[in-house]
C-alpha cells in the first residue's frame, strides 16, 4: 500500500507542480526605470512595465510615474506580441493628468498613445517608445527606453495560482481609478 501511494504522489507530481501557472496564467515580471527624488517631497518619474502570460497570450500594463511615487497613472498592453525570440511590441492608451491647451482651456483628461518595439529578456526590456499625443494632436515624440528587471516570477508568489479572471477582478477598480479616460 505504501509504494502504491508514493507511486501515485509520483504520478501526480507534474501535474501538481503544471498547475501552478493556474487555468494557463502565469507572471513573467516586472521591469522599471523609475527613479525617485530626495527630500522631503520625493517625486518618482519613468516607466514600470508588468506581463504576465494567459494561455500563451501576453497581458499586462504600462505605467507612467509623472510625480507621485505611488498610484501611478496604468495603461492596460493592447496589441501585444511576444515573440519567442525576445522580441516585444504593444501599445497602451493613458491618461497621466488633466491638459490644459488653446483647444482646452478649462482642462481634459490626457489621451496618449503609447507604442512600444523592442526585445524582452530575463534582465530588461530595451526598445523605442512612441508617444502619441491623442487630445491636442501635437507632434509624437519617439525616445529608446531601458527598463531593468526588479522582480522575477518566482519573486511576486502574490500572483502564484492566480487565476487569469482573478487578475482581471484584482486590476478592474485600478484601472477605473488610474486608467485612460479615453
Amino acid at each position: 500500500m505504501r509504494t502504491l501511494t508514493i507511486i501515485l504522489i509520483s504520478a501526480l507530481l507534474p501535474i501538481a507542480c503544471a498547475s501552478s501557472a493556474k487555468d494557463g496564467f502565469e507572471y513573467l515580471g516586472k521591469w522599471t526605470n523609475v527613479t525617485v527624488s530626495q527630500g522631503e517631497d520625493p517625486h518618482a518619474y519613468g516607466y514600470s512595465l508588468h506581463l504576465w502570460r494567459s494561455n500563451g497570450k501576453p497581458v499586462g500594463f504600462i505605467y507612467e510615474y509623472v510625480g507621485p511615487t505611488a498610484d501611478p497613472p496604468i495603461g492596460p498592453l493592447q496589441d501585444v506580441t511576444l515573440e519567442p525570440s525576445g522580441k516585444l511590441s504593444f501599445t497602451a492608451k493613458m491618461t497621466t493628468g488633466i491638459t490644459f491647451s488653446p483647444g482646452h482651456r478649462e482642462g481634459a483628461p490626457s489621451r496618449t498613445l503609447y507604442k512600444f518595439n523592442g526585445a524582452l529578456s530575463k534582465s530588461e526590456v530595451k526598445g523605442t517608445l512612441d508617444k502619441e499625443d491623442h487630445l491636442d494632436n501635437t507632434a509624437p515624440e519617439r525616445f529608446e527606453v531601458t527598463l531593468k528587471a526588479e522582480t522575477k516570477p518566482d519573486q511576486d508568489s502574490y500572483w502564484n495560482e492566480k487565476t487569469y479572471r482573478e487578475w482581471e477582478e484584482f486590476y478592474a477598480p485600478i484601472i477605473r481609478a488610474r486608467g485612460p479616460k479615453w
